[in-house]
Order: C-alpha cells, then sequence, then structure tokens
C-alpha cells in the first residue's frame, strides 16, 4: 500500500508573482533558489524548491506533489484497483550522493543532488535549461560561470554561494530526447576545499546516455 511520507512541493498560481514571492521570502523566511520568466522556485531547506509560485490568470492551488514509498507504478495499480483514474504527466527522478544518512536527517550538508525530467512534454528543454540558469543565481553570488556544452547535450554551469554554502551547479539539456539533468554538489564553504575535489571526481566520472 502506498504511503505518503512528506510533500514534495506546493505550486502557487499568481496574477502577482514577484509580491507573492516576496512574501515568501520577506516574511516567511524562504530563499529564491530560481528565477525563471514566469515563476520563482522558493525554498526553506537543502532542496531545489518546496513552493513554486507561477503565473496564473486567478490566485490559488496549482497542484500539489507528495513524496512517496514504493514506485509510481505500483501506486497507479493501488489507484486503478480504487477505480481512481491516475494519469502521469511527467517524472522527475532524484538521486542523491553523500556520507551522510540522508534518510534520517532528510538532508545533507555535503553531497551530489541529481534531478532528471525525463522527455520534457509542452517545454523545450535546451531553452528550459538557459532560462533557468540564467535566473539561477538569484538571491546568491556569483563565482563563476560558464558553457557546459558537449554534443549533443547542451549546458551550463555556474559556481555560486549563500552565506553558508557553495554550491557547484550544471544544468544539461538532450535535445534529441528533450531530457533535463540538474547536478548541484553543495557544501559549506568552510569545507569546500576538503570536499569539492571528491565532488569533482565523481562529476567527471559520471557518463550520460544520449538516448535517454
Amino acid at each position: 500500500m502506498t504511503r505518503i511520507v512528506g510533500i514534495g512541493h506546493l505550486a502557487l498560481a499568481s496574477p502577482d508573482v514577484d509580491r507573492l514571492a516576496a512574501y515568501y521570502t520577506e516574511v516567511l523566511g524562504f530563499e529564491l533558489s530560481a528565477r525563471t520568466d514566469g515563476a520563482a522556485y522558493l525554498t526553506p531547506e537543502l532542496a531545489h524548491h518546496a513552493v513554486t509560485v507561477q503565473q496564473g490568470k486567478e490566485s490559488g492551488l496549482d497542484h500539489l506533489a507528495f513524496r512517496i514509498e514504493g514506485s509510481l507504478g505500483d501506486t497507479e495499480q493501488e489507484l486503478a484497483a480504487a477505480g481512481i483514474k491516475a494519469e502521469r504527466k511527467t517524472d522527475t527522478y532524484g538521486y542523491f550522493i553523500s556520507r551522510e544518512n540522508i534518510d534520517k536527517a532528510g538532508e545533507f550538508l555535503v553531497g551530489l543532488s541529481v534531478n532528471v525530467m525525463p522527455h520534457l512534454k509542452g517545454q523545450d528543454a535546451v531553452a528550459y535549461a538557459r532560462d533557468f540558469m540564467a535566473a539561477y543565481p538569484a538571491d546568491k553570488t556569483l563565482l563563476d560561470e560558464w558553457d557546459a556544452s558537449m554534443p549533443p547535450f547542451a549546458g551550463r554551469g555556474c559556481l555560486v554561494e549563500d552565506e553558508t554554502t557553495r554550491m557547484h551547479t550544471l544544468m544539461v539539456a538532450n535535445p534529441k530526447t528533450n531530457t533535463l539533468y540538474l547536478f548541484v554538489f553543495e557544501a559549506p564553504k568552510g569545507q569546500w576545499s576538503e570536499a569539492w575535489p571528491i565532488g569533482e571526481e565523481i562529476l567527471r566520472l559520471m557518463l550520460l546516455d544520449d538516448e535517454i
């Protein structure tokens, strides 16, 4: 039986994205992790986003995502057995590499996060990656940026930091399959010189299949 273990993220629609995003950052203490044309991604913790504010004609809830135990396939079967139609629109797969106990803490201080968004529908992966990386350092200090393209993959990379954490970020798009990959290696600034050689080696050895 599927068990919900937490809320994945909350997506809100608003005719005034800037005003609602400002409420989350200035009043509720969230951080702006990225800004794209028509959407703001906000987080209270070491995750890319927990709340999304996106352009809409009226204010309201766009969708609510949950984290579950088990596979999406098993969940679809359980819903179908209960007479509920399930439609899978997109899949985002998350992978984490860290020495820390992620299951216990729910987050880590030093490690690599990989988010894979395969076969995007209604969006161009290359354009999305470009817009995302252009807005990504919104509330962070940009230390470096570079072209991370390696045909057929198109990508951008940047090194940013906030008050406590430094992040090496790569957003890669596969135009053949319209798939996105987001890689973020992060560590507290005081531990970066020790942690980054390990993160650099992990990323150097990572291979992407251009048919996926």
